[in-house]
């Protein structure tokens, strides 16, 4: 599948520190390995935007599947805040 990343999504790994860059771009890629992602145990529908997330160490990368391509369209870091 290909990949394409949201301008947020970008700004979002440009950000971050080089350690979990190459941690975030290695796990988007093995997921975008994969015959059927969605089948993946860290993948999540998010029913009211019909999106998906996909649990990565600390953070979460939300995505669309449409056609051939992965969309992503935000990463974010997990914060105890986003679970009260």
């Amino acid at each position: 599948m290909n990949l394409v990343f949201s301008p947020s999504a970008k700004d979002f790994l440009q950000k971050i520190d080089l350690k979990n860059r190459d941690f975030l771009r290695r796990k988007i890629f093995d997921l975008a390995k994969l015959k059927n992602p969605l089948r993946s145990p860290n993948v999540l529908k998010i029913k009211l935007f019909n999106f998906y997330r996909f649990r990565a160490g600390d953070f979460r990368i939300f995505f669309k599947i449409k056609n051939d391509e992965i969309l992503i369209g935000q990463i974010r870091r997990r914060n105890e805040k986003n679970y009260r």
